[in-house]
């Protein structure tokens, strides 16, 4: 059960580093828009609502309100990971 926890925590783990290297390549578009035309590189310009959030800064309380929701689902595993092994040497 504990080697399936790890697994969980390294899928989360790889999870959120992806979502950050795509939040920084979002945001990446954005300084491109705003500074200019679009290259002919990039197949569509960003979504309008994405554009509206990180001008106003709101998408950080997003991220934040998501991270704090994974935090959250990760704790519950692990305390339901912690009460399973218990009562698995309970019955032992």
């Amino acid at each position: 059960m504990i080697n399936c926890l790890k697994k969980a925590g390294f899928i989360v783990l790889l999870a959120f580093l992806s979502a950050g290297s795509s939040f920084a390549q979002q945001i990446e578009e954005v300084k491109q828009v705003s500074t200019g035309p679009l290259t002919g590189t990039e197949s569509q310009p960003p979504v309008e609502m994405a554009t509206g959030l990180y001008q106003s800064g709101k998408i950080y309380v997003v991220v934040i309100v998501l991270a704090v929701i994974m935090a959250g689902i990760f704790a519950y595993l692990t305390m339901l990971d912690r009460k399973v092994s218990r009562l698995e040497k309970e019955s032992k």
